[in-house]
């Protein structure tokens, strides 16, 4: 089935705007639906441009990081010369989100059972430690997938990345910084 095809094969696929537009309602729904802690990738393309972009991210629920995430969009595209801007609206990610013509959708690539990591009982220490586990976890997932994907820029990827490594193998540009 096609909502059931993974992120994997949807990289293999070359990610041309075809791929995308037949992914972009069924993926965007079962993301919304999914109660785990994941890393996601928003997928942004521009059907005019021939443009994608990916936004590596993670959540502790994705429904609602997906309706923060919209809701600075909604804030972005309102705001008016010599209002404040805040860091989320004047993100990369956001930034060529608001352009005309763009669209999008959500991409778990990989789950976490948050129950693993809540403690039993009323022992705050132990809630905090596994609450922190999770919280390290998430992140390191997030930092292997930006690398993975190649969603940094260029200097970090060269930082970071062994020496030989092709910094640009996609066919998409990177909105994490």
């Amino acid at each position: 089935m096609l909502h059931e095809r993974s992120a994997e094969e949807i990289i293999d696929s070359q990610l041309d705007i075809r791929t995308l537009l037949k992914f972009a309602k069924s993926q965007t729904v079962k993301a919304q639906s999914n109660p785990k802690s994941v890393i996601y990738l928003h997928i942004l393309y521009d059907q005019t441009r021939h443009s994608i972009n990916i936004y590596v991210g993670q959540a502790l629920a994705i429904k609602k990081r997906i309706t923060q995430r919209s809701n600075c969009l909604a804030a972005a595209r309102l705001n008016r010369k010599g209002r404040k801007w805040t860091k989320e609206t004047k993100s990369k990610h956001i930034k060529f989100w608001k352009s005309p013509g763009v669209a999008d959708f959500w991409l778990i690539i990989n789950e976490f059972n948050r129950a693993a990591y809540k403690s039993n009982g009323g022992d705050e220490d132990k809630h905090r430690k596994t609450a922190t586990d999770c919280s390290r976890l998430l992140s390191f997932a997030e930092l292997y997938a930006m690398h993975l994907f190649r969603t940094l820029t260029t200097a970090i990827l060269r930082a970071y990345l062994p020496r030989n490594t092709n910094i640009s193998p996609y066919p998409w540009a990177g909105l994490n910084v």
